[in-house]
């Protein structure tokens, strides 16, 4: 049923833009800029189909469909889904082929009427409610500037790898095609998260400074009502977007015409960084961030990313960025569904740190996974993304004027920072309470869960816009952790500390805590972390050791607890329970005398088991593994992404992740080595 309700929505969004296209084609016949005219009409070139181009077999069987009260006696019940799948592949592949005639017609023909012409167009992109990008792997892409489809942006030349835009637009690893022709449909995002709430009660972003990171903006847009500056940082002489990319991000955030933005209000401070060519360079970037910093910027949106965090000059710019209060929101990558490809700077602590999310609230295919892998090889990896939101098929301002749809990390990135802006003009009357820290708390603390999906995959979970405006205006100046608990035993969600249990004699289990410092961007631990076992929980047969950042800065610090079983426990089973207690400090604001204290509870539970026998141990040398090359290396080549070759840390939990999962399936228990060699017992594997 799903095949023909596919092929129903397919062929009667075909048959009703037949005529329009017909029309179209007639009236080509003059010469028209073609770059205003491709932009608005390549979206749909993918999407169209002339009804004269499909054979006969399949206008007859669309005439059943269509004129058919029952669709599932159109064909035989015994072969109706094979039947149904020949026609969506015979339609996909009409998609595709006059998708190129259509090209090839506006490369070559000339416009009498242009504004007949732009109706039309209008038209053409309101009767299409399918996008043939769904039905694709990313690879076979035939699109080219500001077409649905997304190229892999090329790097400020010598570091960051891409703007962060999906790879691939297969949302989800179902393969069913129905499922993805039905997600196709773009949403309004501001409607999805309830954004016409904070609007109705007076809150529109006014008076907030949003900065925009990114390929430039047409200062004319209809879309746009508080262009309040623009600059440029590259090479080339315009400010205005000759791509698109930038006109897109900055309609999700601020849009106040048909496809509208969280914050119609917000100043917008357009910091173009990108050439036309995609070319940037970090000096462009480090130059823009002191001009934001000038100009005491409240939100700043980067939907680029890449794998350098070693860019040392890049990362201390983006620490004085929020330390100066500059809550900075970024695109985690598009490179998953692989874990440990978290792009730099949303793997910071003190950045926050976007994921991407189909309207299915599914976790997109393309949305890059954790952990962080700036601890390897010592250490174990930090939770990111911060918290996902849509960022599959969402509705955006195009180039010169319209809407249209993209995919991507970087999608989902503007979709934060335009709510964050709109959170912003309702906690104004609050002053210094709000800061990077307090709201990335807020939105953690009011994220929902993303059901079977892990840590690594989702972090906090969903955005939630109204709650996280609840959780804003009662908000009180403290510290708090992330995870806010570890829970070995909770699965999916804990993956992949709740695959295998805890015993005696085994390495110990690391979890890298984040400490959030909202009282101050400077703080401090008071003494050192305790752990206080649950007796009556068994808490006294785990020990726990910690290493931990002394001083907080900036609004974040670290908290690593090294877990390991108690050797007298070497033959029991059960749950151990307690918790870790945390003080923090911060130098007193405003009319305060005293420091201000928080006091921080992490909650450990963890399952034990007797410790399993040699044959059944499995030891992985991560301590051993060579980070090569050992430090950042720009390149020349724009060509050649400048990934370190084990840029996914080479661990069990990364890049052998299939293993893992295969080895402990089959019964094997595996333990991470992050020592030298003299510091564990090899006659236990």
């Amino acid at each position: 049923l799903a095949c023909l309700l596919v092929a129903s929505s397919l062929l009667t969004s075909l048959l009703a833009c037949s005529k329009l296209v017909i029309k179209l084609w007639q009236c080509c016949s003059n010469n028209l800029s073609t770059r205003y005219f491709l932009n608005g009409l390549v979206q749909a070139c993918y999407q169209v189909v002339l009804v004269d181009k499909l054979s006969t077999a399949c206008r007859q069987l669309a005439t059943r469909l269509l004129s058919s009260t029952d669709l599932l006696q159109v064909v035989p019940t015994t072969c109706y889904r094979p039947a149904i799948q020949q026609l969506v592949n015979k339609l996909l592949a009409c998609l595709l082929a006059c998708s190129k005639l259509v090209i090839k017609l506006l490369a070559c023909s000339k416009l009498v009427n242009k504004l007949a012409c732009s109706k039309l167009v209008n038209k053409l992109l309101k009767a299409v409610h399918l996008c043939y990008y769904d039905f694709q792997d990313g690879n076979n892409s035939e699109c080219h500037d500001d077409c649905w489809a997304v190229k892999d942006w090329s790097a400020r030349k010598g570091t960051r790898s891409s703007l962060s835009m999906g790879q691939s637009l297969s949302f989800s690893e179902d393969s069913s095609k129905g499922r993805k022709l039905l997600r196709a449909i773009p949403r309004q995002i501001t409607q999805a998260l309830q954004a016409d709430i904070l609007w109705s009660m007076g809150y529109t972003g006014e008076d907030v400074k949003v900065a925009i990171f990114d390929t430039g903006l047409h200062k004319q847009h209809p879309h746009f009502k508080n262009i309040k500056d623009r600059t440029n940082w590259t090479n080339e002489k315009s400010m205005d977007d000759g791509l698109g990319h930038g006109t897109f991000v900055a309609g999700v955030i601020a849009s106040s015409k048909e496809c509208l933005g969280f914050a119609p209000d917000a100043e917008l401070h357009i910091y173009r960084v990108f050439t036309n060519n995609q070319v940037s360079y970090t000096s462009w970037f480090l130059d823009a961030f002191n001009y934001a910093i000038l100009n005491k910027v409240n939100v700043l949106n980067l939907s680029i990313g890449g794998p350098d965090f070693m860019d040392q000059p890049f990362v201390d710019k983006v620490w004085e960025l929020t330390a100066n209060g500059v809550i900075m929101v970024s695109a985690i990558g598009n490179d998953g569904p692989l874990y440990g490809t978290l792009n730099n700077p949303a793997d910071q602590m003190d950045v926050i740190g976007v994921g991407g999310i189909n309207f299915e609230d599914q976790i997109a295919r393309f949305s890059s996974r954790g952990m962080t892998t700036w601890e390897l090889p010592a250490g174990y990896g930090r939770v990111k993304p911060d918290i996902v939101t849509y960022g599959s098929g969402v509705r955006g301002s195009n180039l010169r004027g319209g809407c249209r749809s993209l995919s991507g990390t970087s999608v989902a990135s503007p979709v934060v920072a335009g709510a964050i802006s709109l959170l912003l003009s309702s906690v104004r009357h609050r002053g210094d309470v709000i800061n990077p820290a307090s709201m990335k708390q807020a939105l953690l603390a009011s994220a929902r869960r993303v059901p079977d999906a892990n840590i690594f995959e989702q972090g906090h979970g969903k955005l939630d816009l109204i709650k996280a405006y609840q959780v804003l205006s009662s908000y009180k100046p403290q510290a708090s952790l992330s995870p806010s608990y570890v829970d070995l035993t909770e699965c999916p969600y804990m993956w992949p500390y709740c695959v295998q249990p805890l015993y005696a004699f085994g390495l110990p289990v690391i979890v890298n805590v984040t400490i959030l410092n909202g009282m101050g961007v400077t703080g401090s631990v008071v003494g050192k972390p305790v752990w206080h076992p649950y007796l009556p929980q068994n808490g006294d047969r785990i020990d726990i050791s910690f290493s931990y950042s002394q001083i907080l800065w900036p609004w974040s610090g670290f908290l690593a607890l090294s877990i390991r079983v108690t050797p007298a426990s070497s033959t029991w089973s059960g749950i151990a329970q307690g918790h870790v207690a945390l003080n923090i400090s911060s130098p007193p604001q405003g009319d305060e005398m005293e420091r201000r204290m928080s006091l921080i509870k992490l909650p450990v539970k963890v399952k034990i088991i007797p410790t399993p026998d040699r044959s059944k141990r499995i030891l992985w040398d991560q301590y051993h593994n060579l980070r090569y090359p050992p430090g950042y290396f720009p390149r020349d080549n724009l060509k050649m992404r400048n990934n370190p070759l084990d840029w996914n840390g080479d661990h069990v939990h990364t890049n052998f992740r299939d293993m893992f999962n295969y080895i402990t399936k089959q019964g094997y228990f595996v333990e991470v080595l992050g020592s030298p060699f003299t510091c564990f017992n090899a006659s236990h594997y």
